[in-house]
């Protein structure tokens, strides 16, 4: 059970990590483009054009994927900003049963926004509801991969919650 649990919150870090790659090549291949436009409107005076349609939109849409995606995998790795003054000043057995109410509280609210997500992303999947953009993409694909993200992080909260805060191994 706990290697399929570590191969699916690494699987889904992997996917977030290619999604941030694929914003970093989007924008870098724009970064050359609009200096060739830029050097070709200074030599002949008049700029190409050169272009990717929608690469801010098609960004921000990797953006919102690779954000969800690596929720489990950097939450279960310890990653995420934890305030814990409050924990420290507790004894021992407050702490414990504090942390426990909130991994509670935190598992319900994005089990909450896991079935939202779904819904929604459902709707834009019978609606073909698509981004207004050039190129139009259809909207549940990013949907559906802020789902699968939140989906992976209320099993993290549940798989912490029931065995504990034992980090990914990092090798």
């Amino acid at each position: 059970m706990r290697s399929v649990l570590e191969f699916c919150y690494r699987a889904s870090a992997l996917c977030g990590a290619l999604a941030l790659a694929c914003i970093c090549t989007l924008i870098s291949i724009q970064v050359v483009f609009n200096s060739i436009d830029r050097l070709m409107l200074a030599m002949t005076g008049e700029a190409i054009g050169l272009t990717i349609p929608s690469y801010s939109e098609f960004s921000g849409l990797l953006l919102a994927a690779g954000t969800f995606l690596a929720l489990g995998y950097t939450f279960r790795a310890g990653a995420h900003i934890r305030v814990t003054l409050v924990l420290q000043a507790l004894p021992p057995h407050w702490r414990t049963q504090a942390d426990r109410a909130s991994l509670l509280i935190g598992m319900a609210m994005i089990s909450y926004l896991t079935w939202y997500l779904g819904v929604i992303t459902w709707e834009a999947w019978i609606y073909k509801d698509v981004t207004p953009g050039i190129i139009p993409v259809p909207i549940w694909v990013p949907q559906l991969c802020m789902t699968l993200g939140s989906a992976i992080l209320a099993l993290a909260l549940l798989d912490t919650l029931l065995w504990g805060t034992q980090a990914v191994n990092n090798d």
